[in-house]
């Protein structure tokens, strides 16, 4: 089972305000604010799930003199990943019901499952 899904998420980019009697030379990177409140690349840059929550983050900061910071939407597209038969198989345990989920669980680990139940009672069994 191949599924492919569409990540959505906040970044924050960032750019250094410059006053108009000192340009600066060099070109601008895109930077943006990382997951360690560092600036950095896009590939790093830390994700919120809704702009809100990057809202209340950029309201404690305290250098809104010195940078601009603008919020930005993005989508990230996750291709599809080969089948994995093992991972397969635990998400379709998953789907058992809970008193049910275990026994099949340990059925699919090798254990002994007529034991392990009578353990518990020969009813249960």
């Amino acid at each position: 089972m191949m599924t492919e899904r569409i990540d959505e998420f906040y970044v924050i980019r960032v750019r250094r305000k410059v006053s108009t009697s000192r340009k600066s030379l060099t070109p601008e990177r895109e930077v943006f604010i990382g997951n360690s409140d560092a600036f950095g690349a896009i590939s790093k840059a830390r994700a919120f799930h809704s702009i809100e929550a990057a809202e209340a983050y950029l309201a404690k900061r305290n250098d809104t003199d010195r940078y601009a910071f603008q919020i930005q939407y993005c989508s990230l597209f996750k291709p599809p990943r080969e089948d994995d038969p093992i991972r397969t198989i635990t998400d379709q345990l998953m789907q058992i019901p809970y008193p049910y989920r275990r026994t099949a669980y340990n059925w699919y680990r090798g254990r002994d499952v007529e034991a392990l139940l009578k353990r518990e009672s020969a009813e249960v069994y």
